[in-house]
């Protein structure tokens, strides 16, 4: 009997142990969700600035030809700055993730010949 108590005593204090680790790993992935969430914000208001375009119509859906170089280099940015995976960058903008890897290789393929986006990239790269 006192065998089966000191067990239940050890599982109570392995379960609180236990529930205390998945707290931290909840509150890690809160503050990392946070400061991703500023990254992403502060990118988007910065470009938008820049190209003096609606932050909310810079994220729609909208796939009009002045978007498409302000939306390129926010998805670039977010991936080559930030390192943030490709999950991250088609939950944030509601996108499919082959659609995200097509605007990136587009916009590799118009980083090679084109002064004006190589210095766009210098501009938000800071």
């Amino acid at each position: 009997m006192k065998e089966l108590q000191k067990l239940i005593k050890k599982e109570t204090r392995l379960r609180k142990q236990l529930n205390e680790v998945n707290t931290r790993i909840k509150m890690i992935k809160m503050w990392k969700g946070l400061i991703v969430t500023r990254w992403v914000d502060n990118l988007i208001n910065k470009i938008s600035k820049y190209f003096n375009l609606e932050k909310d119509y810079l994220v729609s859906n909208a796939r009009n030809k002045e978007l498409m170089i302000p939306k390129r280099l926010i998805y670039y940015i977010l991936r080559n700055k930030y390192n943030l995976p490709l999950a991250n960058i088609w939950w944030i903008f509601r996108l499919n993730h082959a659609s995200i890897i097509y605007w990136l290789r587009q916009f590799e393929k118009q980083k090679e010949n084109n002064k004006y986006i190589n210095d766009l990239i210098k501009v938000f790269y800071e």
